[in-house]
């Protein structure tokens, strides 16, 4: 694969790690449905995908 596609799956990672904090945390926190073990799981994603993100842009730049 060629690094521009490495860096763009890595943007996309980055993007749904941000989704998962908006909607696993603040939004529940506004509508007053907070759950702390929702809001677990989601920064659990929310790391995952952002190690995602950044092995896959760091994987774009070394090619």
């Amino acid at each position: 694969m060629r690094a521009k596609t490495f860096e763009e799956l890595g943007k996309a990672s980055l993007t749904v790690s941000v989704a998962w904090i908006v909607f696993g945390v603040i939004q529940p926190i506004f509508s007053e449905k907070f759950s702390v073990q929702f809001a677990v799981i989601a920064f659990l994603g929310f790391l995952l995908f952002l190690g995602l993100g950044v092995i896959l842009i760091e994987r774009s730049d070394n090619d």
